[in-house]
């Protein structure tokens, strides 16, 4: 087989995993956007969310990114074919967005009831860019949180945040 044979091969191989990928994303991003507009989210309750997130949660999620997309462990996730694929992708997702949740929120208890429906709005969307190729180098997260802290004059601003565990 020629190289030219083997980069086509190659190509149509990947591609699959990242329709799988790609269709995933959109399903997170869909399920995100109904979870805030059924329960009436509004910019102003995100940002101020957003704006209140401890610095060190903000910088975890920035460096998880990076990390994700620079390293193998992208790779790995969106690299597997079909369900395989799909299934990690979603396990990886599901774990961070529970880290997130419980960051954010400072406190994670057996009632997810008692957590307001913008912190899950707000981990959701720290979830997509983790999963979201090639956004780690781009350190969104951490433009996105000064441009807040700017917008609420740091009236939100927290260095350090108590997390507890119930």
């Amino acid at each position: 087989m020629s190289d030219g044979n083997a980069k086509k091969t190659s190509s149509k191989e990947s591609f699959l995993p990242q329709i799988f990928y790609n269709a995933l994303l959109v399903g997170i991003m869909a399920g995100i956007s109904w979870y805030a507009q059924k329960h009436s989210v509004t910019a102003g309750e995100f940002v101020g969310a957003f704006a209140s997130i401890p610095l060190p949660v903000v910088l975890f999620a920035m460096v998880m990114d990076y990390l994700f997309d620079t390293g193998s462990l992208y790779r790995k996730v969106a690299g597997k074919k079909g369900l395989t694929g799909a299934i990690t992708a979603l396990g990886v997702a599901g774990f961070f967005f529970i880290t997130m949740t419980w960051l954010v929120a400072g406190t994670i208890t057996m009632n997810f009831s008692t957590i307001t429906p913008v912190i899950y709005v707000v981990a959701g969307l720290l979830t997509l860019l983790l999963l979201w190729p090639k956004t780690g180098t781009t350190h969104f997260v951490l433009l996105y949180y000064i441009a807040v802290q700017l917008i609420t004059k740091f009236a939100h601003f927290t260095l350090l945040g108590g997390v507890s565990l119930g």
